[in-house]
């Protein structure tokens, strides 16, 4: 009888950690935004515009980039929280009383993501578009 908790725990376990790889494998891969939702002046009203430079960000199984001029930059570390929420722990934090941030995100249908900010004016979402699928 022991030995079927014992195996009973293990599987509990093994299907828990195959569900974030799940939730993660959608983020893995190089992004290249396309469009941001911003304001040209305070209190003005938003909308979507193309853009014409080139960020790109990166999403391994449990680390979060962004492109520098010449390579990928290791922000932190992100984690999936919900289905419209990822938090994301500063591999170096500028304050360290803040260690994590939250941003909102979704998957539109043609598998574009789009990051909300938490800010209320200026560029307060970056939509991507999947450039480079990893494993």
């Amino acid at each position: 009888m022991r030995h079927y908790i014992y195996i009973l725990g293990l599987l509990i376990l093994l299907c828990g950690c195959e569900e974030d790889d799940l939730k993660n494998s959608r983020f893995k891969g190089a992004w290249t935004i396309e469009q941001t939702l911003a304001n040209d002046s305070w209190g003005g009203p938003f909308y979507w515009r193309d853009v014409d430079w080139d960020k790109q960000i990166k999403f391994t199984s449990d680390e979060y980039y962004e492109k520098t001029s010449t390579d990928f930059e290791l922000i932190g570390i992100y984690r999936v929280i919900s289905d419209n929420k990822i938090e994301i722990t500063w591999a170096s934090p500028i304050h360290p009383q803040h260690p994590t941030f939250q941003l909102d995100y979704e998957f539109d249908n043609e598998r574009r993501l789009t990051l909300y900010k938490n800010q209320t004016e200026g560029i307060i979402a970056e939509k991507y578009m999947l450039t480079n699928k990893t494993n």
